[in-house]
């Protein structure tokens, strides 16, 4: 009897505690899931948010770029002093009909153009002593003035953007653009440096597809 009893009054103390206990366990499990779900919830729309924030920096941006003068008919002193002027704007650019840019532009630059154009190595710079080419003298028409510090570091930094001719200057070609409304534009990202590099690129009214390293 005295055993029986024990035993009785064990599984009386017992299995409320282990149903407790398997109890707390499940609701802690669910309270777990709820909080992942809620911090999951938080995330997703603070990622919204921060999407819809960049959205419309980018879209004001544009607007911004959009409103300027065609940057195809501006000099080389009235681009630079847009720059200069500008809040958000680091460098402006303007590429020829040929996917080549035409400012701002090196001596470099364009010889390293006419190489790829011929499929030849690129070659280095001439020195004071060497005549110039045909496109070296097209080059020299349409940039002569020497470029400006910050003209020489834009060049440095987005120089694979040129030799490879990633902005596209027709609808048609392997681009990475977006037509809104008939518009040809588009943005380019690239790692340089500690950050993120963005340049706006468009076709302005005379034709001709111009951009902006913000």
């Amino acid at each position: 009897m005295k055993v029986r009893l024990t035993v009785v009054l064990t599984l009386i103390v017992a299995l409320p505690l282990v149903g407790l206990g398997w109890l707390g366990t499940r609701v802690a499990r669910n309270e777990r899931v709820v909080v992942e779900q809620r911090f999951n919830a938080l995330v997703l729309d603070r990622l919204r948010d921060v999407d819809a924030g960049i959205a419309t920096y980018l879209a004001q941006r544009e607007r911004d770029l959009f409103s300027l003068p065609a940057l195809s008919g501006q000099t080389v002193d009235q681009l630079r002093a847009m720059a200069r002027e500008s809040a958000t704007v680091r460098q402006f650019f303007v590429l020829s009909n040929r996917n080549e840019l035409r400012y701002p532009v090196s001596l470099e630059l364009v010889r390293e153009y006419a190489s790829l154009r011929n499929g030849l190595d690129p070659v280095p710079a001439p020195s004071l002593q060497q005549p110039p080419s045909p496109d070296e003298a097209e080059s020299r028409e349409l940039s002569i003035t020497p470029l400006t510090a910050e003209e020489t570091a834009f060049l440095e930094r987005t120089h694979a953007i040129w030799a490879g001719k990633r902005i596209p200057t027709n609808d048609s070609g392997e681009s990475r653009h977006v037509n809104i409304s008939t518009q040809f534009k588009g943005w380019y990202a690239w790692y340089w440096g500690d950050g993120l590099n963005l340049i706006f690129w468009w076709r302005d009214w005379r034709g001709a597809v111009v951009g902006a390293e913000l």
